[in-house]
């Protein structure tokens, strides 16, 4: 299954002197001095790109902006071109304009910009057999006989291709980068790629297989497989396989051996063999056996000759009712807690290993969900990846964000730190247009652990201390923290010049922009914040530890603990903006529960599925929302019900919430690597296992 795990788990170093009461900072003014500006034009090719100096937004090409003369850092950026960077460039009267030209993007660079050793890429063929892709090493796409247009693209003077034989054809790389040109490959074995800087790939050309009945494939169970022309055996089971051999124009390649497993053709250029795959675990790691006509290859490799795979898959054979009648998937072995409706069975959506939503449903795999709603506009719904406009019926996906934070003032501004986007950059990004354009504006030496804004400043958490901007982060100030490792930081609506900040070392607050702290006076012994929640003035304060909620409601002075929670995330609390009497807490093992007494009495709610990180958010008209693995959730009429089933959800199974839990309808299941089956009397579960030595 094809998941993205991203797990981020962020620990900001700051340090403040312990202790009790206000501390002051700065006492004596700041030495001001005159700077020296330069008004610079910078303009790039094509027009268009996001431009950064020093890491902070400066315009979009073609502008002039005022900088301090002196060494500085232009970043270019622009969507689908690859960025420029200019370090350093010196400003001053007599150095104030500046372009780039900018590099449109295609797969060479971006194979190359990822790490790619390969001096050549090719269009289609021949794939080179340099890396290994789940257990299988992909075969050249070329067959003896025919004659293929080897083309692409090159950064090198020329290389040869290098048959069996000794024989070579020679390939002149234009200026361009590109080559083309028409070859027969008519010896079969190991071909070589001679490149004019003395590196060699290797590549195999050998005769056509061609599955023929009855033997199964593993296209007939799983429709949607990436694997082609591959054997589908069963785990621990012999499988007849009959196979066509032949040239490139389909001629059959009569009573030859094949130089494999000493297999070789009949007189009609059929092979036949039997093939078994086994599979053990230890320690959580798989390991298999391959076998062709009882003997034990020396490695297990998908690959058995030429485009010829043999792929094991696991099988779950139950009743509908939920009782196992075999399994050879070391996930299922017990009974499944099954629901028959409507010819159809319901199984929970983890009932394989836990897996979480974002793996059934290929959304993405953000270990903090985030989930917040504008006061200003209840309508609007943002998640760590997507934005809906109409109290959640329809979603678009923005950027894969490890944090999010809403501008309370202006709901169609958000703030987020991303380092999956177009732009392939860790930076904070801004949209003033709900979502649907993102710029970056802040590009941070580390990473950015928390957002947080409030009516007047944008407060950024990162790995270099705690960061203020009063101007929509068009430029960035310290804020003079020295309170230990921060946590988390909440602020105030009414008052902008408040904000509190937890640590290792407790919970601080400044009233003057951080100008000055002073430790509030929360239990020493209950372990360090992970997250907080507060009404519009801060008077109301709930802060919850790894293993308990408290709550302050006189601005910190006192704290009550007001009940045992397991919290896990940064966004496991919510308050009802409207009646800060309500809060909801997620408990990490237990689901959700509600308070309508400043949390001295809990009634729990429960949650769809089993998530340890799930954000949590109320919004104006004081409807309860929940983020999990990506899936916005609604609580209404009594239960968390996923939203956006026909955009967010569409891309996997059936899904229904009955008795308070998500369950996923098996029939439906169909995915490359898993499938689902269901007939009159029972229920079946396919998994291919893709053999990774």
């Amino acid at each position: 299954m094809k998941k993205t795990f991203l797990i981020l788990f962020l620990i900001v170093l700051i340090a403040i002197s312990s202790g009790c009461g206000k501390k002051k900072i700065n006492q004596q003014p700041p030495q001001t001095e005159k700077i020296n500006t330069v008004k610079v034009q910078i303009d790039s090719e094509p027009e268009g790109a996001f431009v950064l100096i020093d890491g902070m937004e400066r315009g979009t090409t073609p502008f002039t902006c005022e900088v301090e003369a002196g060494k500085h850092t232009l970043t270019f950026l622009k969507e689908n071109y690859y960025k420029v960077v200019k370090n350093p460039v010196n400003i001053d009267e007599d150095n104030r304009t500046f372009s780039a030209k900018l590099k449109k993007s295609d797969a060479f660079d971006i194979f190359l910009s990822q790490g790619g050793q390969s001096e050549i890429v090719f269009d289609s063929v021949p794939v080179l057999a340099s890396f290994n892709c789940g257990g299988y090493f992909p075969y050249s796409g070329i067959f003896y006989g025919g004659t293929y247009t080897i083309s692409g693209k090159a950064n090198i003077d020329s290389f040869d291709i290098v048959f069996p034989s000794g024989k070579k054809v020679r390939f002149d790389i234009a200026k361009t980068g590109k080559f083309s040109k028409v070859v027969k490959f008519d010896e079969t074995g190991s071909y070589k790629i001679v490149t004019s800087t003395g590196h060699t790939y290797v590549f195999g050309v050998d005769y056509k297989a061609t599955i023929l009945p009855p033997t199964p494939q593993i296209k007939d169970i799983f429709t949607k497989t990436y694997y082609k022309n591959a054997i589908a055996v069963p785990l621990g089971k012999d499988t007849e396989a009959k196979v066509l051999i032949t040239d490139a124009a389909n001629n059959a390649i009569k009573n030859k051996p094949l130089g494999v497993f000493g297999l070789k053709t009949d007189d009609r250029g059929i092979v036949k063999f039997r093939v078994k795959i086994a599979r053990s675990i230890f320690n959580s790691t798989s390991t298999y056996k391959m076998y062709i006509n009882g003997k034990l290859l020396p490695s297990a490799y998908a690959n058995i000759y030429a485009n010829l795979l043999a792929i094991p898959y696991g099988e779950a054979v139950f009743t509908k009712t939920g009782h196992i009648i075999s399994s050879s998937i070391p996930e299922i072995s017990t009974d499944i807690d099954t629901v028959p409706l409507d010819g159809d069975v319901y199984v929970p959506y983890n009932f394989f290993g836990g897996s979480g939503l974002d793996c059934w449903y290929g959304i993405c795999d953000i270990k903090n969900p985030e989930i917040i709603s504008p006061l200003k506009n209840p309508s609007v719904i943002y998640t760590s990846n997507s934005v809906s406009e109409d109290d959640g019926v329809h979603w678009r996906n923005t950027y894969f964000f490890q944090t999010i934070a809403a501008d309370p003032e202006h709901p169609n501004i958000i703030y987020g730190y991303s380092f999956s986007n177009p732009f392939g950059i860790g930076a904070l990004f801004k949209s003033e247009d709900y979502g649907k354009h993102f710029v970056p504006v802040f590009k941070p030496e580390g990473i950015i652990a928390q957002i947080a804004v409030n009516t007047k400043r944008v407060y950024l958490v990162t790995s270099n201390g705690l960061l203020v901007s009063e101007d929509g982060v068009k430029t960035l100030k310290p804020c003079d923290f020295n309170g230990g490792k921060a946590e988390f930081i909440a602020v105030n609506l009414t008052n902008p010049d408040e904000l509190l900040v937890s640590s290792d070392k407790g919970v601080f607050r400044t009233t003057d922009n951080c100008k000055t702290f002073e430790k509030l006076a929360f239990p020493d012994n209950a372990g360090t914040v992970i997250c907080m929640a507060t009404n519009k003035n801060a008077e109301i304060i709930y802060a919850g530890t790894a293993s308990a909620l408290f709550v302050s409601e006189n601005g910190g002075k006192t704290w009550k603990e007001t009940g045992k929670f397991f919290i896990f995330g940064k966004e496991s609390i919510a308050i009802n903006p409207m009646h800060p009497n309500i809060v909801y807490v997620f408990d990490a093992k237990r689901g959700v529960y509600k308070s309508q007494d400043y949390g001295k009495h809990f009634s729990k709610i429960g949650f769809p599925i089993n998530a340890c990180n799930v954000g949590i958010a109320v919004n104006a008209k004081g409807e309860l929302f929940a983020n999990a693995d990506c899936v916005p959730f609604k609580f209404e009429n009594g239960n968390f019900v996923p939203m956006g089933k026909d955009t967010i959800l569409r891309n996997g199974p059936l899904f229904k919430i009955i008795n308070g839990k998500f369950y996923i309808s098996v029939k439906s299941i169909n995915l490359p690597d898993m499938r689902g089956i269901v007939n009159d009397r029972e229920a079946a579960f396919y998994v291919v296992y893709p053999m990774t030595p």
